[in-house]
C-alpha cells in the first residue's frame, strides 16, 4: 500500500533539506501533491498485469501481430526521474491473440513502478509468454530519459534502444526479418 503520508513527510524533509520553506505560499501544498501525483505514477505497484491481460481470443491463425508505437512513459530507479517513448510488441499467435486494449494497460502496469528500461523490455516479453503461450515474441522500446538529458546535456536528443525477441522471432531470420521491416517501414514513412 502506498503511504502519501509518509511520501509527503518525506519530500517536506527534502524542502527543508534544500533550504526552502516548505510552509511558504507557493510550497505549502507541494508535499500533497507530490503524494498523490506518486501514488498514481506508482500504482503498478499494486497491480498485477496478468490479470489485466485477460481479455484472449481463440484464433486458429499463427500470423504476425505487431501493436506498433504504443506510448509509455515510467520513472527510472536510479534518480525517479521520467523516462517516456513507445513500445512495439509483436508475437506470432499460436492460437490465442490478446485484446489490443489488455496489452497496453498490461504495459501501463508493468511502467507505473521504479523502472529501468531494459527490465521493462523483458518483463512485457515474459508477460506475453505467460498469457499468450505464443510461437514468438518481440519487444522494441525507444526512450528519451530525463535523467541522462540533465546529466549529459550533449545527449539531450538522444533515444535508448532495447529490444527482447524470444522463440521465432529470435530463431527465424524470416520471421524476424518481418517483424523489423513492418516496424521499420512505418518510420520511414513519417
Amino acid at each position: 500500500m502506498i503511504d502519501k503520508e509518509k511520501i509527503a513527510k518525506a519530500v517536506k524533509s527534502i524542502l527543508e533539506a534544500l533550504g526552502e520553506d516548505p510552509n511558504r505560499p507557493g510550497l505549502i501544498d507541494t508535499p500533497k501533491r507530490v503524494a498523490n501525483l506518486y501514488s498514481e505514477l506508482f500504482s503498478g505497484l499494486q497491480r498485477d498485469p496478468t490479470k489485466e491481460l485477460s481479455t484472449i481470443f481463440k484464433d486458429n491463425s499463427n500470423e504476425l501481430i505487431i501493436l506498433k508505437d504504443l506510448p509509455f512513459n515510467s520513472l527510472c530507479e536510479h534518480h525517479l526521474l521520467l523516462f517516456d517513448g513507445t513500445v512495439t510488441v509483436g508475437y506470432v499467435s499460436n492460437k490465442l491473440v490478446a485484446g489490443i486494449g489488455t496489452i497496453a494497460r498490461s504495459i501501463e502496469i508493468l511502467s507505473s513502478k521504479p523502472q529501468m528500461q531494459e527490465r521493462l523490455t523483458k518483463q512485457i516479453a515474459e508477460l506475453l509468454e505467460k498469457t499468450l503461450q505464443p510461437s514468438g515474441v518481440a519487444i522494441v522500446i525507444e526512450a528519451n530519459h530525463l535523467c541522462m538529458t540533465i546529466n549529459s546535456p550533449q545527449a539531450k536528443e538522444s533515444t535508448l534502444v532495447t529490444t527482447c525477441f524470444s522463440g521465432v522471432l529470435k530463431d527465424s531470420t524470416s520471421y524476424r526479418e518481418e517483424f523489423l521491416s513492418l516496424i521499420r517501414k512505418e518510420k520511414l514513412n513519417e
